[in-house]
């Protein structure tokens, strides 16, 4: 079992406590005396600074494993790199004193202890945040991960690298921020949410942002995309950086209520129905359900757990909680029961492992029913929508039958969970992949280690009765099964969730996922692969890359002490997959039989646009065929079947206007001719175009 405990220090003036006597609030504030950089008037620190080799000298009986980020700094280190033990968080803090070198803090770093955990091994996960000027970093966390025997075994950072205190002043007002936001959509379905408008500090790139964070609906929530919010960040100098998917408000905004009293005073029945699912298969479930002697009426409710069944337009769109009531003990629809039925296992099932609730500290839970957009539309989705009112929000649909899967009920529940684990989700290119991937990951073994299926080729949404992804053969869903395979898609420079799906979040999460089905197949039992994927959400931060996920996986396996069984056998999985290599190259060449690779430049008009490029196949009336992104260097490539394709490059304007350019054989130009390219099998192919 994993015991929570959370910090929340002096710069937030609360302090939460729950779990394991001993842990305190702290912060740190490396100041400008304390030089501990080296860069001292005599060029001396105060506190030594580690180098690998003294790292390596510490750990003399097992190698050192490091990653280190694009920018030269240590993202994982798996390995003791402190020799004094560290009881709580405050020493924790005193460990990394001389790790500031490698991590790349300067004086002026400003942090402070969030939560830790204990897992059943005895390892002790310490997480903090980085403070920048009077306002938290965005997606900068650091952990310091304690063995049993009290000593650091290792640690994971993104805390942004020389970043000491800032502070100015805006030029522009929150209210300038938000109609920014308004001219870029103008003309879109867009809900804005200026009451959750926040100052935040944001790392992009190389950069550090110092901007207002104004919240939206998110315009294109599709079947495959499960998060309804778009941040945006606008710098307090008026420029818009770019929107973000999310999933909630990051923002305490109503967050302190106490909902404890809705539980209240019901008489409790258990009632059980047997239904026959859309995947043709027959489920008896059995669950609580709440009688109120004062308004004669049934909800779907249990106290113990602190789950409640409410509808979602009322919630969101009239600030109220309206209960989903029956006047008899089974009147209810089959939906909503086994959406209910399915949270309640599903909360079994993390609070089995430690986490009670999705953020670890018994928040009650309202699955919100009914979603639809302000219009009363329905949208045909399933969301986890963040903590709302002291609430962890979960929406669901009438018009599919997600609540019925046991699996996409455990995905969105899996991103409440990465909310709490991560502190934050990073929704872009890789690190949004890796969050996709976790939550398919941990859904479907939450499916298939209760029993809830028998499916063992680890598909998802199979209960359904539509199958969303396939793990074990992503192609069967048009995803890729390894880097630059077909469908595969490069990161971007500018993410945008309709133009480039983020960076291809939605496509290339089955690449982890193809990593967990290897490792399955691999002989590691159900449990085995559970506290190996829990363990590693531990670890990561929210701008953990492939190789950081590679690392937490590897420390996992080694925390569980089944490195020695196991760890071959994930090394090899990465390296089917792809993701062993220097994979923000190697799609550039990868190849599969019956197929050839399309490579060409787009850098002209990349500018600061989010873009894709959509083949069309020549020989069929210029039907579609894929699509790819342009890579932040502004090359473009895919693997296509043999044939004659056409390519046509696409952008939005700064006026939410599609653009389209066709290529010419040397440029994209707006008014060119179509020129059809021959692809054929097994060869890289340059474009060669001939008129059609």
């Amino acid at each position: 079992m994993r015991r929570l405990f959370c910090l929340i220090s002096a710069f937030l003036m609360l302090f939460v406590f729950a779990g394991d006597a001993g842990f305190s609030r702290c912060s740190a504030a490396w100041a400008e005396e304390d030089d501990i950089s080296g860069d001292g008037p005599n060029g001396e620190a105060s506190v030594r600074q580690l180098t690998m080799k003294d790292i390596q000298a510490m750990n003399p009986d097992s190698p050192v494993q490091a990653v280190f980020s694009n920018n030269g700094y240590l993202s994982v280190l798996m390995g003791k790199y402190y020799d004094q033990p560290v009881r709580n968080a405050e020493e924790g803090i005193e460990s990394i004193r001389g790790m500031a070198t490698l991590l790349g803090l300067k004086k002026g770093c400003e942090f402070f202890a969030v939560h830790g955990t204990k897992n059943s091994t005895g390892y002790t996960f310490y997480t903090y945040q980085q403070r920048y000027g009077q306002h938290t970093l965005r997606y900068a966390t650091l952990r310091v991960i304690v063995g049993p025997d009290g000593y650091t075994a290792g640690l994971s950072c993104s805390f942004t690298p020389n970043a000491g205190t800032a502070s100015r002043e805006p030029t522009i007002t929150a209210d300038e921020a938000l109609e920014i936001v308004r001219e870029k959509y103008t003309g879109q379905n867009i809900t804005y949410y200026p009451e959750h408008t926040i100052r935040e500090i944001a790392f992009f790139g190389n950069a550090v942002y110092d901007c207002y964070l104004i919240y939206t609906s998110n315009p294109d929530v599709t079947v495959s995309f499960d998060m309804p919010y778009l941040e945006h960040f606008v710098t307090i100098g008026g420029d818009y950086v770019y929107g973000i998917p999310a999933s909630t408000f990051e923002t305490e905004h109503g967050n302190a209520i106490d909902n404890s009293s809705y539980f209240e005073g019901f008489e409790m029945h258990e009632y059980s129905r047997t239904m026959r699912l859309e995947d043709g298969s027959i489920r008896t479930v059995t669950v609580p359900v709440g009688y109120n002697p004062r308004d004669g009426l049934y909800y779907l409710v249990d106290p113990e757990r602190r789950i409640a069944v409410a509808d979602y337009y009322d919630f969101n769109y009239k600030d109220q909680v309206t209960f989903i009531t029956s006047k008899s003990v089974g009147g209810w629809t089959q939906n909503n029961l086994l959406a209910y039925a399915n949270y309640r296992i599903i909360y079994d099932f993390y609070a089995d492992h430690g986490i009670r609730s999705a953020d670890g500290f018994e928040t009650p839970i309202l699955i919100t029913v009914n979603w639809v957009d302000e219009n009363r539309e329905p949208v045909d989705n399933a969301v986890f929508y963040g903590i709302n009112r002291g609430w962890v929000c979960f929406g669901i649909s009438e018009i599919n039958h997600y609540g019925d899967a046991l699996d996409v009920v455990g995905h969105e529940y899996t991103h409440g969970v990465l909310r709490l684990t991560a502190q934050g989700v990073l929704s872009i290119n890789e690190t949004g992949v890796i969050n996709e991937a976790l939550a398919d990951i941990m859904g479907n073994l939450a499916e298939i280690s209760l029993g809830y299926t028998d499916n063992r080729e680890w598909k998802i949404g199979e209960r359904s009765g539509e199958i969303l992804r396939n793990m074990s053969d992503p192609n069967e869903m048009q995803q890729p099964e390894f880097v630059g395979d077909r469908y595969y898609k490069s990161p971007v420079l500018n993410p945008d969730s309709n133009m480039n799906d983020s960076g291809g979040i939605h496509r290339n999460n089955s690449l982890p996922g193809h990593i967990a089905w290897l490792m399955d197949q691999a002989g590691m039992s159900y449990e085995q692969q559970i506290g190996m994927w829990l363990t590693a959400m531990e670890i990561l931060t929210p701008r953990s890359d492939y190789d950081d996920l590679h690392a937490a996986l590897l420390l996992s396996l080694k925390i569980s002490g089944i490195l020695h069984e196991y760890g071959s056998a994930l090394n090899r999985a990465f390296e089917a997959t792809g993701l062993d290599s220097d994979w923000t190259e190697s799609y550039l060449t990868a190849k599969r039989e019956g197929f050839g690779r399309v490579t060409f430049d787009a850098a002209d008009v990349l500018s600061d646009l989010a873009c894709r490029v959509n083949f069309y196949d020549a020989g069929r009336d210029y039907a579609w065929v894929d699509n790819a992104y342009p890579d932040p260097e502004g090359r473009i490539s895919a693997l296509l079947p043999e044939g004659e394709y056409v390519a046509q490059l696409l952008t939005v304007n700064d006026s939410g206007e599609k653009e389209y350019y066709d290529y010419t054989g040397t440029s994209w130009v707006t008014d060119g001719k179509k020129e059809v390219f021959t692809v054929r099998s097994g060869e890289v192919t340059k474009l060669g175009y001939t008129r059609k």
